[in-house]
Parts: C-alpha cells; structure tokens; sequence
C-alpha cells in the first residue's frame, strides 16, 4: 500500500526580521519532517494603478529572496511560494488546512507588539487545524552544552491528547528532552497519576525521548507554564476552545503564552 506523502509546512512571510526567523524554523521543521516548505505572503487586495503594481513587484522579490534563503541554508529541501490577495488571516487559515503545521512571527511588518484582539497570529492559533508555530525570541542565554528542553502544559481535558502527542514529536525530531508540566490545585498523587497516564502512550511511542515530569500545587498555570518556558526552545498547549471564536476565547493559559512565553509556543487544536 503506497505511503502518502506529508503534507507541507508553511510559513507566513512580510519581509520583517520575524517573518525571517519564522521561515528559519519552518525550514528546519521541513527538513526533519521530510516535506516542503511553502512559504505564503498575503495582501490586502486594491484596485489597480502604478503604486499598485510596483508593490506587488516588490513583493514578489521579497518572496523569492526568501525562498532562496530557505534553499541556501537548508540544502535539498523542495521550497516553493504563493503571493495570495485577502486578509492574511484567513489567506493562511486557509494554507494551513492543507499543511502539517504553520509557522507565523510573532510580530508584524511594521514592529509594533501585537498583543491586542486581531493580530494575525492569533487569529490563526485560534482557528487552524493543525498546530501552529508562533516563533517569539529566546529571553534569557541558555546555559550548558545540553539542548533546551521542549515544554508541554498537561492538563486532562479533551485536547491534551493532540498536544502531548506533538510534544513529543517534536522533540523527537529536536534531539531534545521533554518536560512536562501538570499544575493541580490540590491531590499531589492524583495528578501524578493523571501526568503519567497522559504521557505513557507517548512515552512508549518513543522511547528514546527523556521525560521530565512536574507537578505544581496551587499555582497558577499560566505563570507556572511562562516561568518554565525560560528555559525551553519551544512551549506547547492545547486549544480547548469552539472552532471560530475570537482572540480573547483563545484560552487563559495559550494566550498569555502567546503574549509573554520566554520561547516560541505551539498551539494545538483537538485533532
């Protein structure tokens, strides 16, 4: 029986430093997922005229400078590229429906901080299907020789399943520890209970990724997640809202994340 081909990654480029690094990771998913990379620019659509034309040229040379990037610094990875008129959201909505994962910058081509109702990394998190990527920088050096830990907020509800799952795919595909993080409000043992039984299916699906586990008492979970995520490459939750609900439905724990994780974070929605 033939084997389907993965679907792509995609990455959601403006020419800003952050659609940069986004594309960097996005390439680096590609490569180790064994897939390709389709890197996506969206516009607001206007009638047109001269001024129109010269920036869809210009957009067109942002585009293939950053497939040449991609390409030069990712040797043998299949890239290629849309310019796609519409709202950048749904534009990318849309993408990544068709992907195994989206990556997105955390802010937007003109630098401002992004964190009101709206922004287009939200707005997809909230949405997408599949998980989405939303790159942040790393806040503090890392110390030691040892990579950063890859970090899941386990919680039990329906959800947590498809993020645990790609906890541990990713750092199976990172070379890197995972951590995983329950915070309860009280019975110590039943959590650890609850930790270990949502991570043992995983954990024997693969066996070569070390576990970390940590149970929080009467903590805030948000905090609790922001505060380990200093120390992490990549923060993970799950999505537990209705398909469709706007920014401030996205979650307390997901987006305060979004807005202040010490990483990047990946939002995975109920599979």
């Amino acid at each position: 029986m033939p084997i389907e081909p993965m679907p792509p990654v995609v990455v959601g480029v403006d020419g800003s430093a952050e659609s940069l690094t986004a594309l960097d990771l996005a390439a680096d998913e590609a490569l180790a997922r064994v897939t390709c990379l389709v890197v996506i620019h969206a516009f607001e659509p206007t009638p047109p005229s001269p001024a129109f034309s010269r920036k869809l040229t210009q957009v067109r040379e942002m585009v293939s400078a950053a497939e040449d990037r991609a390409r030069a610094e990712h040797p043998g990875l299949a890239v290629s590229s849309v310019v796609i008129p519409g709202d950048p959201a749904e534009v990318l909505l849309q993408q990544a429906g068709r992907a195994s994962l989206a990556v997105l910058g955390y802010r937007g081509h003109d630098g401002r901080h992004e964190a009101e109702t709206g922004r287009v990394a939200a707005r997809v998190a909230v949405r997408a299907i599949q998980p989405v990527i939303v790159c942040r920088p790393f806040d503090r050096p890392h110390a030691g020789s040892d990579p950063r830990p890859v970090l899941v907020g386990v919680d039990g509800l329906v959800g947590c399943d498809a993020a645990v799952a790609f906890a541990f795919e990713e750092a199976a595909l990172r070379g890197a520890p995972l951590r995983a993080v329950y915070v309860c409000g009280s019975g110590e043992q039943t959590a650890r209970r609850v930790l270990t039984g949502a991570l043992a299916v995983w954990s024997a699906k693969y066996p070569h990724v070390e576990v970390f586990r940590h149970v929080c008492r009467g903590g805030d979970p948000a905090a609790e997640l922001i505060d380990a995520s200093h120390g992490a490459q990549l923060a993970i939750v799950g999505r537990h809202d209705r398909y469709g609900l706007p920014r401030r439905m996205l979650g307390a724990v997901a987006g305060q994340l979004l807005d202040r994780a010490g990483c990047s974070v990946a939002i995975v929605g109920h599979r």
